[in-house]
């Protein structure tokens, strides 16, 4: 799986170099909890956060993936997000969660999101851009 390598759960989300021990946050849990992935921490390992995770054992679903993504992103206080086309396979349900997530977490974050199917589903944007052909043919502030 090209998101969660090899090592634990809780090095994946951290970064942290697999070989030193980290102070657990529970920072982090209660990011995991506010995007629902508690259920998936524990179906991949009965150690949750420090389970093993070993290549190709691991299946993540297009909002798993994304949620995951965006837990390590708001764990290592990134700055900028880039959403690249998020919404376009996530149900309703998820839609909700992930913007609720954004809301709490990436107030003080700039946030780019792109969308090739439906605008509408971009959050609150400030500044849009239209692109056609590699061109921006429309720039606007809202």
């Amino acid at each position: 799986n090209y998101l969660l390598s090899t090592g634990t759960i809780f090095n994946f989300l951290t970064s942290a170099d697999k070989n030193k021990m980290k102070v657990f946050d529970s920072k982090l849990v209660e990011l995991c909890q506010d995007l629902d992935l508690n259920r998936k921490i524990i179906s991949i390992g009965s150690r949750k956060y420090q389970s093993k995770i070993k290549k190709n054992d691991l299946r993540l679903s297009t909002s798993e993936k994304i949620k995951f993504a965006l837990v390590r992103a708001i764990y290592k206080n990134t700055n900028i997000l880039l959403l690249d086309n998020v919404w376009q396979d996530l149900d309703s349900q998820n839609i909700q969660l992930i913007r609720s997530f954004l809301a709490k977490y990436a107030l003080n974050k700039t946030i780019i999101e792109t969308s090739t199917s439906n605008e509408n589903l971009i959050i609150e944007p400030t500044k849009n851009y239209l692109l056609e052909g590699g061109k921006i043919i429309m720039n606007e502030s809202i």
